[in-house]
């Protein structure tokens, strides 16, 4: 017999309360990854050449930060001595190997941004000029002046590095869908207002139940249909 929406919550909510202990690590992992990538001097080229890869395949990010080979010919060092088309070349090959989505467009963004990053003091000030801001809004518009950050994005980049203004949001891309489908909600919902109750019925952040959902969305599709 089909569950309704309500026995789906249960069962959801029953799966979030008794995590395995593969989760509760990748958590910490992820945390952990945080706090290293928080202590980078080229954080914020790291995290729009990060973003680049990721938009529209997620897949991308893991084959361009995979291969060392790649990452390297596009971290920040190996592209401030080049010239404005030179870096433009580098990029739009690398995120080719890399089979990284709308790779042409990407990189002429991320050869824009990092033109705008040296005008504005290069990469270590604006890393520390950006971890120094106070509060959701600020934050989020500093990635926003930037080429192909959009408002998904401008949240992501701060979720990416467990910064404390944005850990109470989710980042509602395709997974965390399918997680409000099996629900039975439609996807005009609030979805910050559904999955915020959700977190405080399992006594997690939202950031944990963001990250849980998009790294186990299997499991937990399947917990709800048991």
């Amino acid at each position: 017999m089909s569950l309704n929406s309500h026995q789906r919550h249960a069962k959801l909510l029953e799966a979030l309360r008794c995590l395995p202990p593969v989760m509760h690590r990748r958590l910490a992992h992820l945390k952990e990854q945080a706090r290293r990538d928080r202590g980078r001097s080229d954080l914020v080229w790291y995290l729009l050449l990060s973003s680049a890869a990721t938009l529209g395949n997620a897949d991308g990010f893991d084959r361009l930060f995979s291969d060392r080979k790649l990452a390297d010919s596009v971290c920040y060092a190996a592209l401030a001595g080049l010239k404005p088309a030179a870096r433009k070349k580098r990029l739009l090959e690398t995120l080719k190997k890399a089979g990284v989505r709308y790779s042409r467009r990407k990189s002429a963004q991320l050869a824009a941004n990092l033109q705008q990053i040296e005008d504005q003091g290069g990469v270590e000030l604006e890393s520390k000029h950006a971890l120094a801001l106070n509060g959701r809004e600020p934050k989020r518009n500093y990635f926003l002046q930037f080429a192909g950050i959009g408002p998904k994005y401008a949240n992501n980049v701060w979720m990416d590095i467990y910064d404390p203004d944005f850990r109470d949001c989710v980042a509602v891309d395709e997974r965390l869908k399918k997680v409000t489908r099996e629900l039975g909600l439609v996807e005009t919902t609030d979805q910050q207002a559904i999955f915020s109750k959700l977190a405080r019925e399992a006594k997690l952040e939202m950031w944990e139940l963001d990250r849980l959902l998009f790294w186990f969305t299997g499991y937990f599709i399947a917990a709800m249909r048991w």
